[in-house]
């Protein structure tokens, strides 16, 4: 799925450079990736797999998690264990050097009510807590874009609400082979040099080139 997203956005006039950037991807299917475990009675604990994203991620410098939810095997509700996965994230970001983007879900409630804060998150507040910077996704009215705002800012002032709409190429008779967000001005000012992208025609050959070769790599 990474890779069908790196070839989608390719297709984007101006974003070709994207796909140059996949080999510096290794990507590790999260379900088999569990940072944190809780034992028969109920005690979490960091795994295996802490030291072996350190090992694996020297040199690298951005980690991601996505979904967080998937490398915690023990209820997003249980606040030991939750405090425990935020000591393995520290950890895992200060023994390589890389920053770690954790990718999480918004509750129900936040979402609905259209929250833009980090505490809108699911499960313990042991998560949004142990951040230094959170951003907040909310769709817009138009369910095409997505308002972008910062909740913490723990080194920096924090910036404005961002907007992004997703864009789609179609095949050139009207078939939509590929979207992707792009950022636009907010709803409430004009919108400069946002264009649906039509008639952008794909050959029927074109491969997503080579940026799948590398494949998926599990840990063991």
């Amino acid at each position: 799925m990474i890779w069908r997203r790196i070839w989608s956005i390719r297709q984007l006039p101006g974003y070709g450079w994207i796909a140059d950037g996949a080999e510096n991807l290794r990507i590790f299917p999260v379900r088999e990736c569990d940072l944190v475990s809780v034992d028969s009675g109920g005690i979490p604990a960091p795994t295996s797999n802490v030291y072996i994203i350190i090992r694996d991620g020297k040199g690298v410098s951005l980690i991601i998690l996505d979904p967080l939810a998937e490398v915690m095997d023990a209820s997003e509700n249980d606040d030991r264990a939750a405090k425990v996965l935020v000591q393995c994230l520290r950890r895992i970001s200060r023994e390589p050097g890389a920053a770690v983007l954790e990718i999480h879900h918004q509750n129900k409630v936040g979402m609905m009510n259209g929250e833009k804060h980090g505490q809108s998150s699911r499960g313990s507040s042991n998560l949004p807590a142990g951040s230094r910077w959170t951003v907040v996704l909310q769709p817009g009215k138009d369910p095409d874009m997505t308002c972008i705002t910062e909740g913490e800012a723990s080194y920096a002032k924090r910036d404005s609400e961002k907007w992004l709409r997703v864009i789609r190429v179609d095949d050139g008779d009207g078939q939509a082979i590929s979207s992707a967000p792009v950022a636009i001005n907010p709803p409430d000012k004009p919108q400069t040099g946002i264009k649906n992208v039509k008639n952008k025609k794909i050959p029927q050959n074109e491969k997503i080139r080579n940026i799948e070769k590398s494949g998926e790599r599990a840990i063991s």
